[in-house]
C-alpha cells in the first residue's frame, strides 16, 4: 500500500520535470505519468485503495482555494462582468453542442443531455497550473470566479435539459420538483459551506500554532465536503463558499491559506497521477463523428462565450481574448452528472458514456496548456516562475 503511494508521487514528479523541460505545465506531465502506469499501458499499479480518500481531499483544497481568492472587494469589482462571462460561456457551449449534435444526427432527447454536461468546467488543472506559475491579477481572479460559478450553473442548465428529456422520451410532465431540485441542491450547499466558514472563523481567534491552524482549517474543509457528498449536494460548491466565508470575515485566514499552499504540491502530484492513470483511453476509437463533434463544439462554445460576455461587459483584451482557453478541462462534474443521466435515460448509456468519457481523456490532456497559454498571454504569469 505505502509503495504505491511513493510511486505514485515519484512517477509524477520525475513526470512534472521532464515536461517542464518541454515547457509543459506540470499537471500535464503527472496526467501523462498515471497515463503510463495505469492500466492503459503498464499497469504498474492495478489497485490502488487510496483512489477515493486521495481525491476527496485535493478536491477539498482545490474548492477551499477558489474560495479563499473570492474578496467582496474582487467581486464588487467584477461582479456584473463575472455573471455574464460565466452566463454566456454555459449557453455557448450548450447551443454549439446542441446544434452540433443534432445536425449529426442525434435524437433531441441525447442533444439536450450531451449540450448540458457540455457546460461543466473543471477547476482542478486550473487551478493547478496558476499554482505552479503564481498567476496573479485581474484576468486570474476573473478565471477564478467564472470556474466556481460555473458548478452552480451547470446543475441548474443540466436539471432543465433533463426535465425536457424526460418529456420528450415519456410524455410525462415537467413538474416543480423537478425544477426545484438544483436549486435545493445549490442553496443547501451554500448553507453548508456558510456554517463551515463561520466555525472556521470561530476557531482562528483562538488558534496561534501553525500545526493546530492546518489542521483545523484542513478538518473543517474535508469535513465540509464530507457532509455535502453524504446529503446529495455539491462538495465543491460548499468547501468554495467555506472558503469564501473564511476570507472575508477572518483576517487570520489569509495565513491559513498560506500554510495549506505549503502541503498542496504532493497532494496535487498524486491528484492528477491518479486522474491519468484512470483515463478510459479505451474509448477513443470508439467516439465517432457525434464525439469529435461534442469536444469540437464545446471548446468552440465556452471559448465563444466567454469573449461575447467579455466583450458585452468592456472587459479586457486579455480576458475577452484568452479566458475561454482556460476553460477547457472537463472532469468531475461532468462525469457524476453523466451518471445521473444514464441512470435516467439507460437507453443512451453508452453513447454518453463513451462521448463525456473521451471528452474528457482530451480536455484533461489539453486544457493544462490552454490554461498556461491564457496566463501566459494574459501577462499575469511570473517571470520566474517554473
Amino acid at each position: 500500500m505505502l509503495a504505491s503511494i511513493g510511486t505514485l508521487l515519484l512517477v509524477g514528479l520525475v513526470a512534472g520535470k521532464i515536461a517542464g523541460r518541454f515547457r509543459f505545465p506540470a499537471v500535464t506531465g503527472y496526467i501523462l505519468g498515471g497515463i503510463l502506469i495505469g492500466p492503459s499501458l503498464l499497469n504498474l499499479l492495478p489497485e490502488f485503495p487510496f483512489r477515493q480518500p486521495i481525491e476527496g481531499i485535493a478536491l477539498s483544497l482545490i474548492a477551499i482555494a477558489i474560495g479563499g481568492e473570492l474578496s467582496l472587494k474582487n467581486l464588487q469589482d467584477l461582479g456584473p462582468q463575472i455573471a455574464t462571462i460565466t452566463t454566456t460561456q454555459l449557453l455557448g457551449a450548450f447551443v454549439l453542442v446542441l446544434l452540433t449534435s443534432r445536425l449529426l444526427g442525434a435524437s433531441l432527447q441525447l442533444c439536450l443531455l450531451l449540450a448540458a454536461l457540455a457546460t461543466a468546467t473543471a477547476p482542478a488543472a486550473t487551478i493547478a497550473v496558476i499554482r505552479e506559475y503564481r498567476a496573479k491579477g485581474t484576468f486570474t481572479n476573473t478565471l477564478l470566479a467564472v470556474v466556481a460559478l460555473d458548478d452552480a450553473g451547470c446543475l441548474i442548465v443540466y436539471s432543465l435539459a433533463s426535465a425536457f428529456a424526460s418529456v420528450l422520451t415519456n410524455g410525462s410532465r415537467i413538474s416543480l420538483l423537478t425544477i426545484c431540485e438544483p436549486i435545493r441542491e445549490i442553496l443547501g450547499s451554500f448553507l453548508v459551506g456558510i456554517i463551515g466558514g463561520l466555525i472556521l472563523c470561530q476557531g482562528l481567534r483562538y488558534l496561534r500554532n501553525d500545526g493546530e491552524i492546518l489542521t483545523f482549517g484542513l478538518a473543517l474543509a474535508i469535513l465540509t465536503s464530507g457532509l455535502a457528498t453524504t446529503w446529495n449536494l455539491s462538495s465543491l460548491l460548499a468547501t468554495m463558499t467555506l472558503g469564501m466565508v473564511a476570507t472575508n470575515l477572518s483576517s487570520a485566514s489569509h495565513h491559513l491559506f498560506d500554510l495549506i499552499q505549503r502541503i498542496e504540491p504532493p497532494i496535487y502530484v498524486a491528484f492528477f497521477v491518479l486522474a491519468g492513470m484512470y483515463l478510459q483511453l479505451d474509448v477513443l476509437p470508439s467516439i465517432g463523428a457525434l464525439g469529435i463533434g461534442y469536444v469540437l463544439a464545446r471548446i468552440l462554445g465556452k471559448m465563444s462565450g466567454a469573449y461575447l460576455g467579455a466583450s458585452i461587459t468592456k472587459a479586457s483584451d486579455a480576458v475577452r481574448n484568452y479566458l475561454g482557453l482556460a476553460l477547457i478541462p472537463q472532469a468531475g462534474v461532468a462525469i457524476g452528472l453523466s451518471v445521473v443521466a444514464v441512470a435516467q435515460f439507460p437507453e443512451l448509456k453508452s453513447t454518453i458514456m463513451t462521448v463525456i468519457l473521451a471528452s474528457v481523456v482530451v480536455s484533461e490532456l489539453i486544457g493544462p496548456l490552454g490554461a498556461k497559454l491564457a496566463l501566459t498571454k494574459a501577462g499575469e504569469i511570473h517571470s520566474d516562475a517554473n
